[in-house]
């Protein structure tokens, strides 16, 4: 079973996507924002006793595609080694998302996937 919820705030929309055991909350913006896009995505969580079963990997789909019918061309994230641990990393990065800025000590990354539109 899978919750959706549309927040309107002004021009930009905001989605929460659940499922049984995650959660991701996606914005989308008119415009392009100060880092660089106009879909950005946070807040992916998973039950840890339910990690490694395809949930979060459901609710982040379903934020990508629901960009993607919304017209953006990608979708940008967040990663910070203070909350998470290189793993999920390295999960994101085989799930096409790519480094758009890294740090000198690699504790941050902005990262971009490109949208099939």
């Amino acid at each position: 079973m899978q919750f959706e919820q549309k927040q309107t705030w002004g021009e930009l929309t905001r989605w929460i996507i659940a499922n049984e055991q995650a959660s991701v909350i996606m914005e989308l913006h008119p415009k392009k924002q100060c880092w660089g896009g106009t879909a950005w995505i946070y807040s992916l969580w998973t039950n840890e006793a339910a990690r490694l079963h395809g949930y979060a990997k459901e609710v982040l789909e379903r934020a990508e595609t629901m960009a993607t019918n919304a017209g953006h061309k990608s979708v940008f994230l967040e990663w910070k080694l203070k909350h998470t641990p290189k793993a999920v990393l390295e999960w994101y990065e085989r799930r096409g998302y790519q480094k758009r800025i890294w740090t000198e000590n690699e504790d941050y990354c902005l990262l971009e996937k490109q949208l099939k539109v």
